[in-house]
């Protein structure tokens, strides 16, 4: 009780965790309104704060919104590009609209939508956050439990719906939303820059190191094996 009071002293912490109208959708949009032009502040209320259940909420509405965003665009790309193979507009609907018409193909869908996209995003947030808490520990710069962690990948990954826009939302969404992970960590755990830094490019520097290993053995069994032929 006493984290959630500090919180609510907070001018910028998230008004979805406060919401008690009813207002989710006002709330969502409020609450991404201060994550993007409010981000220090922002994250020292999610850092004040206690529970998972509404960041992962908001968290999976806007993944939901990018993937069906995208799938509408994929549609709409495959409908027009089939009028250049001399395919109909009409005739791809048709074909779309046939597949999507089986039992099977409601079935998968209805699935995928209901728990496929739940266990992807949830899982991805996880690993996300589980990544970054290590390193944060490593560093010694954890000074919050790992709900706290999470909590600040579920609201940060909220930027990921900016990829609705072609082309350069998706860059823009990356770099962003890095950025919000860098001042989330170093917010809600009250630590400096330079360890919220380490702790977000850590895992990524060593997943490079690992992938340049692998490559490197394939590369250089694929040699040994020219030699041996010659």
């Amino acid at each position: 009780m006493e984290e959630l009071k500090q919180a609510a002293a907070c001018a910028d912490a998230p008004a979805l965790e406060f919401e008690k109208e009813g207002n989710w959708i006002e709330a969502s949009l409020k609450t991404l309104q201060q994550m993007l032009f409010h981000p220090t502040s922002f994250f020292k209320g999610v850092g004040a704060g206690a529970g998972v259940k509404r960041p992962l909420l908001f968290s999976l509405a806007l993944f939901y919104i990018m993937v069906m965003s995208a799938a509408a665009y994929q549609l709409g790309f495959h409908v027009f590009s089939g009028a250049a193979k001399r395919v109909t507009e009409h005739a791809a609907a048709d074909a779309v609209a046939a597949i999507l018409g089986l039992p099977v193909g409601i079935l998968f869908l209805a699935l995928f939508l209901i728990v496929g996209l739940p266990i992807l995003s949830i899982s991805g947030n996880l690993i996300k956050a589980g990544m970054y808490h290590i390193c944060l520990l490593i560093l010694g710069a954890a000074t919050r439990d790992f709900t706290t962690t999470f909590r600040v990948v579920c609201y940060s990954s909220g930027i990921q719906v900016l990829q609705i826009v072609p082309v350069i939302g998706s860059i823009a969404a990356y770099i962003w939303g890095i950025a919000l992970d860098l001042i989330g960590l170093r917010e809600a755990h009250g630590t400096t820059t330079g360890k919220s830094l380490l702790a977000v490019f850590l895992p990524m520097l060593l997943c490079c190191s690992f992938l340049a290993i692998i490559l490197f053995l394939i590369a250089g069994g694929v040699f040994a094996a020219v030699l041996k032929g010659w």
